[in-house]
């Protein structure tokens, strides 16, 4: 990941990033703070933080209790049109994905070498997503809006 995050250092300045498949996004902000990061929710939800989609799901008038702690409800309405326009709505530049922990659950979308979901959305539209970093634990796309 340190490797991902020295190209982020060398190549984006002043850059919007959105981030997925950790919580670690702090050396995206750039050595003078001058980077925006954010998590881009996969649904239409532009705004909602983890609790909200918590919320959401305990007004469901059909809600049972999860049968372990920590479900990953902001991840379950994936949708790449939403997601896309979400970025655009951010202005995002780039895209900076890094693997899942093997130790997270398996109802956490991702592909066969443990990126999540939003890794196989960029590398099926290259029209939109452009690759320019990659290691076996980070990839990173340049977002054309």
């Amino acid at each position: 990941m340190f490797e991902g995050w020295e190209w982020i250092e060398q190549h984006a300045q002043g850059a919007t990033i959105a981030y997925s498949g950790n919580n670690l996004p702090y050396r995206l902000l750039g050595r003078r703070f001058e980077n925006h990061v954010y998590y881009v929710n996969i649904d239409r939800h532009l705004h909602w933080r983890y609790h909200d989609y918590e919320r959401a799901v305990r007004r469901r008038i059909d809600y049972t209790p999860p049968q372990r702690p920590n479900p990953p409800y902001f991840r379950q309405l994936a949708n790449l049109d939403e997601w896309v326009q979400s970025l655009k709505d951010l202005d995002v530049a780039y895209l900076f994905l890094t693997r899942l922990s093997p130790l997270m659950e398996d109802d956490y979308l991702r592909d066969a070498e443990g990126f999540p979901i939003e890794a196989a959305w960029a590398a099926a539209h290259p029209d939109v997503f452009t690759p320019v970093y990659d290691n076996p634990e980070v990839r990173i796309y340049l977002f054309r809006r």
